[in-house]
C-alpha cells in the first residue's frame, strides 16, 4: 500500500517523539532518580517511618538507660544502687547530727551525748540525742589545737599552737597553765590522774610522768631518753599500766613493754611488724592494736590479743583488717571498725595518706574472730565520702556514730 506524503509525515513525527520519550526515561533512570527519591538509611524492609528508633537507644556506660519519648519528653532510668536506712551489709544512709564542726569530740560516759570544740565560736558545746546543741561554758577559748578529754568529760587539757597547755574544769571554771613540756597528756579512768611525756630540751629532762589534772604532785616514773618516741601513754583501764614501750627486734619485728606506776616487771610480747599502736579493750583484758610490714605494703593490720597478767601475749589473733586502733570502737560482743577501702603502699609509715580513702563499716565477733561487712557509707552521688574516727555506739548498740574527718562533722548510721 502506498502512503500519501501526509501519512508518511505524521509517521516521521510519531516515530521520532518515541525516540524522544525512550531516551527521556532512560536519561531519568541513570542520572537523575537520585535526585528526587528519598535517602535510604539502610532498613532492609523499606520503612521510612523511624519514629519508633528513637525510643531504641543504645546504652552509653552500662550504668544509666535514656528512653526518649516522641512526645518530646526525656525519662532517666538509673542504676545508682538502692541506699538501705539500716545497716545490712551494702549502701547504707548516713545520716548528719549536727551542721557546725566539731573537733576532737568524745561520747559521754553514758553515751547520749557528745562534747565538741567548734573552731568558729571558739566555744564548746555538748550535742544531745535530739541533735539539740548546748553550751557547756560560756567562755570563749581561742585556737585551740587539741583537746584531751576526762573519762566524765568535766575536765579537759588544751592545746594551743605556740605548744602551751591549759587545765579546765568546766564543772566549776577552773583553770591551770601548764607546762609547755606536757605532751600527749591521758587521764586515768578515774580522772583523778593524768600521764603524758615531761619533753624537755634535753634527753635528760625527757620522762614518762603523772600528776593531777592540774599539774600538781608530779611523778617521774621512767626515763626516757633517746627512745621518747617509742612511748605512747596509754593507761589500762585499771590504771596498772601507764604506757607501752616499744623495742625493734629484727626486720619488722618489736618486743612490746608495760610500763607501770611502781615499777612493775610485767611481761612483755613479741609483734610481727613495726609501728605498733594500740587500744585497749573496756575490761583491760585485751589490747587491740595495729602494725605494718613489707608483708603488708607497709598497711597497718589490725590484731588483738590478751593483756593481763600471765595471759599477756597470748591468743594474738589477726583480724585481717587494714586499719588503726583509734578508727574501731568495743561493744559488748563486738568490735566496730571503719576500714579504708584503697589505702596507698606504705599508709602505715604517712597516715596522712589515708584521709583522702573512704571507709566501709565492718564488725567483728570477739568470740570467734569473723568479721562481717557492716555497711557501706553512701548518700547519693555528691557524696564527698567518709573518713571515720572517735566511733562510739549508742546505749543499745543500735547506732553507730562517727566524726568524719572529710567534713569535720559527727555523723551517725543506724545499726538496727
Amino acid at each position: 500500500m502506498t502512503l500519501s506524503p501526509q501519512t508518511k509525515k505524521i509517521l516521521i513525527i510519531a516515530g521520532l517523539a518515541v525516540v524522544v520519550l525512550v531516551v527521556g526515561v532512560a536519561i531519568y533512570f541513570f542520572f537523575f532518580r537520585s535526585i528526587f527519591e528519598p535517602t535510604s538509611n539502610g532498613n532492609t524492609n523499606g520503612n521510612t517511618n523511624n519514629t519508633n528508633d528513637l525510643n531504641r537507644l543504645p546504652n552509653i556506660n552500662g550504668n544509666r538507660n535514656v528512653n526518649v519519648n516522641t512526645n518530646g519528653n526525656t525519662n532517666s532510668v538509673s542504676n545508682l544502687p538502692d541506699i538501705s536506712d539500716v545497716a545490712d551489709g551494702g549502701p547504707t544512709k548516713v545520716t548528719p547530727i549536727i551542721n557546725s564542726r566539731t573537733k576532737d569530740g568524745a561520747p559521754t560516759s553514758d553515751g547520749t551525748s557528745y562534747v565538741y570544740y567548734d573552731p568558729a565560736t571558739y566555744k564548746f558545746y555538748k550535742v544531745l540525742a535530739n541533735g539539740e546543741r548546748v553550751e557547756i561554758s560560756s567562755k570563749e577559748f581561742y585556737d585551740v589545737q587539741s583537746i584531751a578529754w576526762s573519762p566524765d568529760r568535766q575536765q579537759a587539757i588544751l592545746k594551743y599552737p605556740d605548744g602551751s597547755n591549759l587545765y579546765y574544769n568546766f564543772s566549776d571554771g577552773l583553770s591551770v597553765t601548764l607546762p609547755k613540756e606536757i605532751q600527749e597528756p591521758e587521764f586515768t579512768a578515774s580522772g583523778n590522774k593524768i600521764a603524758y611525756k615531761f619533753i624537755g630540751e634535753q634527753e635528760e629532762q625527757q620522762w614518762l610522768a603523772v600528776a593531777n589534772p592540774d599539774g600538781s604532785e608530779q611523778q617521774l616514773l621512767q626515763a626516757l631518753g633517746d627512745r621518747a618516741s617509742r612511748v605512747d601513754v596509754n593507761w589500762s583501764p585499771d590504771g596498772q599500766v601507764v604506757g607501752i614501750y616499744r623495742e625493734g627486734t629484727g626486720l619488722d619485728e618489736e618486743e612490746i613493754y608495760f610500763i607501770g606506776q611502781h615499777g612493775e616487771n610485767f611481761k612483755s610480747f613479741t609483734v610481727k611488724g613495726s609501728g605498733f599502736t594500740s587500744a585497749w579493750s573496756p575490761q583491760g583484758d585485751k589490747l587491740l592494736y595495729s602494725v605494718y610490714s613489707a608483708d603488708t605494703d607497709y598497711k597497718p593490720t589490725l590484731s588483738i590479743v590478751d593483756a593481763r597478767g600471765d595471759a599477756v601475749g597470748l591468743n594474738n589473733t589477726a583480724l585481717d583488717l587494714n586499719t588503726w586502733p583509734d578508727k574501731c570502737t568495743f561493744g559488748g560482743t563486738a568490735l566496730y571498725c571503719a576500714v579504708p577501702t584503697d589505702l596507698a603502699t606504705g599508709a602505715g609509715l604517712s597516715r596522712d595518706s589515708a584521709v583522702t580513702a573512704s571507709d566501709n563499716f565492718y564488725s567483728i565477733d570477739l568470740a570467734t574472730g569473723q568479721k562481717t561487712l557492716l555497711a557501706i557509707p553512701y548518700n547519693g552521688p555528691e557524696d564527698i565520702g567518709y573518713s571515720a574516727d572517735g566511733l562510739y555506739l549508742s546505749p543499745g548498740e543500735d547506732a553507730l556514730y562517727f566524726h568524719n574527718a572529710k567534713n569535720d562533722k559527727l555523723e551517725k548510721i543506724t545499726l538496727k
